[in-house]
């Protein structure tokens, strides 16, 4: 399947994937550490979940704009 798009949409693809990785990996542990000295443990679980979620949503969202 990836041999049938041009070359700028995988580019453009793997540089949004390798912007979101690099933004994440900077500001997980942070955030994490922020919310872990905080007195409930249960946030940053929570924050992670919601993240997922809405990472998820914008996937998909941006997928059905790209196949139309």
């Amino acid at each position: 399947m990836s041999d049938a798009t041009d070359v700028e949409d995988k580019a453009i693809s793997v540089g949004v994937f390798r912007t979101f990785i690099a933004a994440g990996l900077l500001t997980g542990p942070l955030i994490a550490g922020i919310l872990l000295n905080s007195q409930n443990i249960l946030i940053p679980f929570y924050l992670v979940s919601l993240v997922t979620f809405l990472t998820a949503i914008v996937n998909v969202v941006l997928n059905k704009k790209s196949n139309t």
